[in-house]
């Protein structure tokens, strides 16, 4: 019967409709920042992040691959089997980008230079923005050579948005899980600005439209306490950065060149309105989870302080009645691997 019922169909028409069909799904794929969309990774099953970023090779791949996620510099990636080997091995990889500062370094400045592992592709746009630009505000004095963008100067967000995502998307091939976005602090020195108000909300509306136009990646937010309730509904994760040691690079300030507690002479955390903030941020998004990145000295590595750090990482978790994640490196964040503090 079923052959009788085949050989009677009229097979062109069905072609046709079929390749139809191809060509509207290929159009529409196309359309679409990173392709077709697919599911945003969870991050239930996390039990151990690290931070590294630097010049990476076999040894630094081989302690990457202890972790569970890893945030990444993707300008020194260097090459797609390093990428393929971590995804293999199960690691969630998120990729470094700054989206309150820019660096010289970066794609969009005129000066850069591709190697290598940063290839160019013409087929994504590039400003190559000077230093000079109206975008930016002024330069980092913790970090020469970096400068704080203007959030709500359409040619910063373009460049964040359409230029460089896709750019560490297409070096990646695929492979980054989402992305780890830093400098959200620069809402602290948009304060002090006379238009601080519309960059504050440029920078909060720069969050929204990345988890818009790539719904399919991780968001992790890098402090950014300002603006932290406002991003909370946009953001799968906060690294909160130095929550208990920190290291001055900010010449004149009390603690230049060294590392340092926040905590007083009294034993009070200096940062009590941050974890306030936190604990806010947490009401409107319950699912955010958090991730505590210290800086320490590593080499020779001090065992006590990290201990110290872990414990304190700890007793917030009680605080804010859900687990968190803690690493520590230094300051030039190196991939250190620790003893299991959780063992007595």
């Amino acid at each position: 019967m079923f052959t009788k019922v085949l050989a009677g169909f009229k097979f062109k028409p069905f072609i046709s409709l079929i390749l139809t069909a191809l060509f509207f799904l290929t159009a529409v794929t196309a359309a679409l920042p990173g392709g077709l969309p697919s599911k945003k990774v969870s991050l239930d099953g996390v039990k151990s992040f690290a931070n590294a970023y630097g010049n990476y090779d076999s040894k630094s791949l081989a302690k990457f691959m202890q972790f569970d996620l890893i945030v990444i510099e993707p300008y020194d990636v260097p090459n797609v089997n390093f990428l393929k080997k971590l995804k293999k091995k199960g690691v969630i990889i998120l990729a470094y980008i700054s989206v309150g500062e820019a660096g010289a370094n970066r794609r969009y400045f005129k000066n850069w230079r591709s190697y290598a592992n940063t290839p160019d592709n013409p087929a994504i746009p590039r400003s190559k923005v000077t230093k000079k630009s109206p975008m930016f505000i002024g330069e980092d004095p913790g970090w020469p050579g970096s400068y704080y963008a203007d959030a709500s100067n359409p040619g910063w967000r373009n460049i964040i948005l359409n230029e460089e995502i896709p750019y560490i998307l297409w070096l990646g091939k695929g492979l980054y899980d989402g992305f780890f976005l830093d400098v959200l602090d620069a809402a602290d020195v948009y304060k002090t600005k006379k238009n601080g108000p519309a960059m504050i909300d440029g920078l909060i509306g720069l969050v929204k439209e990345m988890r818009e136009k790539y719904p399919d990646k991780l968001l992790v937010a890098n402090r950014g306490f300002t603006v932290l309730t406002k991003i909370a509904p946009f953001i799968d994760a906060l690294k909160y950065e130095e929550y208990t040691s920190a290291y001055g690079n900010v010449k004149g300030e009390p603690h230049y060149r060294k590392y340092y507690l926040k905590i007083d002479k009294k034993g009070h955390r200096t940062n009590e309105s941050e974890i306030k903030t936190l604990e806010a941020a947490l009401k409107i998004n319950p699912s955010i989870r958090i991730l505590i990145l210290d800086h320490v000295k590593t080499k020779p590595a001090d065992v006590k302080i990290a201990r110290f750090c872990y414990e304190e990482a700890q007793k917030l978790a009680g605080i804010l009645k859900c687990s968190v994640l803690w690493y520590a490196n230094a300051v030039n964040q190196d991939l250190p691997i620790w003893p299991d503090f959780n063992s007595k």
